[in-house]
């Protein structure tokens, strides 16, 4: 069992909007809020490589991944260690086909970040990035 998880996610841009996902309701801590696509990694993949076939799994897009603009980390189940890269990423359309793991997704303007109901630690880290993207 390993001890460390590596996740990546994408701040995905397209004509001024950003993409967020919801994922279908489980009873999960995080049910109800909206995040960014992205996943976890396959032994041996590259992080941009991931986040790329996370991204098409998910929404059916294909991305450019950009730059790599937060790390993160957190303890799960306090047994395992959670290591995180959010990369800006864009978009060449807005033609999303959602997984079966989502209920819903939406592209959103910055000025509307406020009024969907983001992750709490996704809405911080997002007031963060805005001053230098």
């Amino acid at each position: 069992m390993s001890l460390f998880h590596i996740s990546v996610k994408g701040f995905i841009s397209c004509k001024d909007k950003y993409l967020f996902i919801k994922k279908v309701s489980n009873g999960s801590k995080n049910q109800g809020f909206w995040e960014l696509p992205g996943g976890g990694l396959n032994f041996g993949e590259l992080p941009e490589d991931g986040l790329a076939r996370e991204i098409r799994e998910e929404t059916g897009l294909n991305i450019a991944v950009l730059k790599p603009i937060i790390t993160w980390s957190f303890l799960k189940n306090n047994n395992k260690q959670v290591i995180g890269i959010t990369y800006l990423c864009e978009a060449k359309n807005e033609k999303v086909t959602i997984s079966e793991e989502h209920e819903d997704f939406a592209w959103v303007k910055k000025e509307d970040f406020d009024n969907i109901n983001l992750l709490p630690e996704l809405k911080e880290d997002i007031k963060k990035w805005m001053t230098f993207l």
